[in-house]
């Protein structure tokens, strides 16, 4: 497995910090307290992601999303979990 980062902190943001267009992809979340962080251009929910096992491929982050059946995001939150460190994953 190979994760790409760049170890940069990524603010997480809340729904009414988001962009009207991205509440609009999200509308479905408004009302649930949802939180985001922007990767590479597009805007990520917590909400779409999975726990990582502490054994796993992943093991060392926190949560995955898979965006084929080989790659996808992964997020390590910051020790005051009001940021997270993103990668990209490729297995």
């Amino acid at each position: 497995m190979s994760i790409t980062t760049n170890n940069q902190q990524r603010p997480i943001i809340y729904w009414h910090d988001l962009p009207t267009s991205a509440q609009d992809e999200y509308e479905h979340l408004s009302e649930t307290g949802s939180a985001f962080f922007k990767y590479k251009g597009w805007y990520y929910s917590f909400d779409e992601f999975f726990r990582c096992s502490d054994d796993g491929l992943l093991a060392g982050w926190d949560g995955y999303m898979s965006d084929s059946a080989f790659s996808g995001v992964a997020v390590k939150f910051s020790e005051g979990n009001d940021s997270v460190i993103v990668g990209t994953f490729i297995g």
